[in-house]
């Protein structure tokens, strides 16, 4: 059983707060922090990438990795370009006075998004996400894969929608999605989840919509919700 435990405003340091680390079981704790809708408009600008391979400490510069450009391949506009601007798939931040806008957190503090999934069989799936700048994909608290940004001159976690295929079994699984801060208020996370492999989503001569796939979570489900800490 899992307890939703509510606190009032405890005047705790919300960097301190942002970086406890959630365990295998996560703990979900109403800080009295929400998120809020975040967006720039340089964001998913340029395609979707897809990562055959990946690991924790992944630079999303993967000699196997795939592009799809919008120039190249400009069916896929009207389907991905800018669509985490609007409803209902928005990309989210930290809003640390729950006022609806986002704040900064301090460089390299971070936030936490997720969910519970239960799945009836062994399948797999897809999770696009992008950051701005850094991301992670946490599998049952485990780092799966993680981009962490070396102060790089690269726009390819913010730009394009970033593609992971997961393998998951039959069960109850928790899915969660960090996000790093630079201490700006210029950050954001966009995470969407298909219930689809990579071959369902990626078809260049005729895309599916979005409403013609699946969607198991996106990162607007988490908006003005408690912080996974």
């Amino acid at each position: 059983m899992r307890i939703l435990y509510r606190y009032k405003k405890c005047g705790c340091d919300l960097d301190n707060i942002i970086q406890m680390l959630y365990t295998e079981d996560p703990t979900i704790i109403n800080a009295d922090y929400c998120t809020a809708p975040s967006w720039n408009n340089v964001y998913l600008t340029s395609g979707l990438l897809y990562h055959p391979t990946y690991y924790s400490g992944y630079e999303l510069d993967g000699a196997d990795r795939v592009f799809k450009t919008f120039t190249t391949y400009p069916l896929y506009i009207d389907i991905y370009y800018q669509f985490m601007q609007s409803t209902p798939y928005r990309s989210i931040w930290v809003d640390s006075d729950c006022d609806g806008t986002k704040d900064a957190l301090s460089k390299g503090s971070q936030v936490t998004i997720g969910k519970f999934f239960t799945f009836t069989e062994d399948k797999t799936i897809t999770v696009g996400i992008f950051g701005d700048n850094q991301f992670q994909i946490n599998y049952d608290g485990e780092t799966i894969m993680s981009f962490d940004y070396l102060g790089r001159t690269v726009h390819t976690p913010f730009r394009y929608l970033n593609l992971f295929e997961v393998n998951v079994t039959a069960g109850t699984h928790y899915l969660a999605f960090t996000g790093t801060g630079d201490g700006s208020v210029t950050d954001a996370l966009g995470v969407i989840v298909f219930d689809h492999p990579i071959e369902e989503i990626l078809i260049d001569e005729d895309p599916p919509t979005l409403n013609e796939l699946t969607i198991l979570y996106s990162s607007e489900e988490s908006l003005s919700e408690v912080l996974i800490l």
